[in-house]
């Protein structure tokens, strides 16, 4: 006679040796070189946020600002031979009752523009005025990124009323942030 430990046992033989023999099959190799993968990484560029008093039209004549990176993740080998395409949001939050133009430029090393985008933000209506620009390089367009050696973001209050002051309120806030999809064979 068997005891209750013995049954246990051999139950569990056979159930292992049923779920090996099931799970057990050829296997192809050759599907490694198949195998893709493909990441998006985002990534935060810039910000900046400008007070309307930093506008002050009766001390500061240009009335534009402009701020650059430097761009050298493009120049990786890693980005190199693995960039697909790349998507730019830009974000420009106006609580000015002034409107602004923006411009992003994408330039090489030489300061050459290679690519730009001009954007209109409206004026301060009571309602902050929110303008979100896509910018989208496909696997065409990636040689514009991997020739870019700097990135530049210029904000410029247009002509208009009421004159800005040193005691104005507002301000003019700018985000970036990109996603680039990458593919590794």
């Amino acid at each position: 006679m068997m005891r209750p430990g013995h049954v246990f046992f051999w139950i569990g033989i056979l159930i292992a040796g049923t779920l090996l023999n099931a799970c057990i099959k050829d296997v192809d190799y050759d599907q490694m070189d198949d195998f893709v993968l493909s990441p998006d990484l985002e990534l935060s560029l810039a910000y900046f946020e400008f007070l309307a008093s930093d506008f002050d039209e009766d001390t500061n004549n240009d009335n534009s600002y402009i701020d650059s990176t430097q761009a050298d993740l493009f120049s990786q080998d890693f980005f190199d031979q693995n960039l697909r395409a790349a998507e730019f949001t830009i974000v420009h939050i106006n609580t000015v009752e002034r409107a602004f133009q923006a411009e992003f430029v994408f330039k090489d090393q030489q300061g050459t523009p290679l690519y730009s985008v001009e954007v209109f933000i409206p004026p301060y209506d009571g309602n902050p005025q929110e303008v979100v620009t896509l910018i989208y390089f496909d696997e065409s367009q990636i040689g514009i990124l991997k020739n870019t050696f700097t990135i530049s973001a210029k904000i410029e209050l247009l002509p208009g009323n009421p004159p800005l002051t040193n005691s104005s309120d507002g301000a003019i806030k700018f985000q970036s942030s990109a996603i680039f999809y990458m593919q590794f064979e």
